[in-house]
């Protein structure tokens, strides 16, 4: 059983640092990008997403399973952290490509902020409930 714990908690320990890795270059990308690099710049920012919501599927929701039976503080720290990966650089994208009319209420849009908010959000939630 502390096998599995110790499994879940490195799974984690490596969604969050490439989640956080990816989220930054995610937004780089998408605050700053490269002078006369249009085409390059989004195929960056489009991988960049890729590997942000590949964080959260191939080590945030295994781990998250995981470690579901582990009580303890760290496991709750663990699912803040991870709903706030989820929220931050998806709220941050949205803010800044609103005013120049790429966000917006649009299907397309909504599926691509909405996408990453339920990977992060549904093993935060599993991490942060207590268990019975």
């Amino acid at each position: 059983m502390k096998t599995r714990f110790i499994i879940g908690y490195i799974l984690l320990a490596f969604g969050i640092l490439g989640s956080i890795w990816t989220a930054s270059l995610f937004i780089s990308l998408i605050l700053a990008p490269p002078v006369g690099g249009g085409v390059l710049a989004g195929l960056g920012a489009g991988f960049a997403w890729l590997f942000y919501l590949g964080s959260s599927i191939l080590f945030i929701i295994p781990g998250a399973i995981l470690v579901r039976k582990h009580e303890s503080f760290v496991r709750r720290l663990i699912g803040i952290i991870v709903i706030l990966l989820g929220i931050i650089p998806q709220a941050v994208t949205y803010l800044y490509t609103l005013p120049k009319g790429l966000g917006g209420p649009l299907i397309e849009n909504l599926a691509f902020f909405f996408t990453p908010l339920i990977l992060y959000l549904i093993p935060g939630i599993l991490l942060i409930l207590p268990t019975k």
